[in-house]
């Protein structure tokens, strides 16, 4: 019964997780979480128990356990769009935002590969979908005239009337896979890690955004999968509380 238990509590988080990439499959620059688990040890090795002659007990094993929950850094394809406020990262690398909402904390750093950016009534540039600002290399809010055109090379140099206004700063933290899901398509740092590291080894594409990295078909396909697991799981516990019910009432029975 508790190895159906863990296995359908496994399975739930995978479901969640999984339902949640699937909401995502149009959200640009999204990066799909993924699911680690690993086998439990058996009670007389985790719970450090002097359980002797249970090897054929042993043999189920102990369980199963999620590890951790990490997103999916792989870059994605990009499409075109044709709004020079779109930008899209083609291969490593994030962007920097200025989080100036309530409760972010002193160091509200993020990082984010959605590159669906306007420029707001200051002539600042920000998220389109949170107004958040887009830092430079020195960490200030882009400005920009508005109404002139912007050019964005793929160093992420931004100019206009063909005059340098700013460089995007463009960074690859050095342990990437350490960051952290802050939601609305941002990433924050660990605690007193910076988003230095080495050069990018992507390049910025203007008019284009890259695609999220949920592949829909194969989500369906996962997300039922793992819904099927728990009913398989929960049906177990069911069975086996009916037959301890019925051994009790048998076994229990007074003669």
């Amino acid at each position: 019964m508790y190895l159906s238990a863990s296995a359908a509590q496994a399975n739930m988080l995978r479901q969640d997780v999984l339902s949640n990439n699937l909401a995502n499959v149009n959200t640009s620059g999204f990066k799909p979480d993924r699911v680690a688990f690993r086998a439990r040890d058996v009670a007389r090795v985790e719970d450090a128990l002097p359980l002797p002659g249970g090897a054929l007990l042993e043999r189920l094993g102990g369980g199963v356990m999620p590890v951790a929950v990490r997103p999916d850094l792989s870059p994605e394809p990009v499409e075109t769009t044709g709004n020079p406020a779109d930008l899209a990262i083609d291969g490593a690398g994030f962007f920097m935002v200025r989080d100036t909402r309530a409760g972010s904390g002193p160091d509200a750093t993020r990082l984010t590969r959605d590159g669906r950016f306007l420029v707001g009534p200051d002539g600042r540039m920000v998220m389109a979908t949170t107004g958040l600002p887009i830092l430079d290399e020195s960490g200030s809010p882009i400005r920009v005239e508005r109404g002139l055109p912007i050019e964005v090379s793929d160093d992420g140099t931004v100019r206009q009337r063909g005059q340098r206004v700013a460089t995007l700063a463009f960074v690859q933290p050095a342990e990437a896979e350490r960051l952290i899901k802050a939601g609305d398509g941002l990433f924050r740092l660990p605690d007193g890690a910076s988003p230095a590291g080495p050069a990018p080894a992507g390049r910025i594409l203007q008019g284009h955004v890259e695609k999220s990295g949920t592949d829909a078909i194969r989500a369906m396909i996962d997300v039922t999968s793992a819904s099927r697991a728990v009913e398989s799981n929960l049906r177990m516990i069911g069975t086996f509380a009916e037959v301890a019910q019925r051994a009790i009432g048998a076994l229990g029975r007074a003669s």
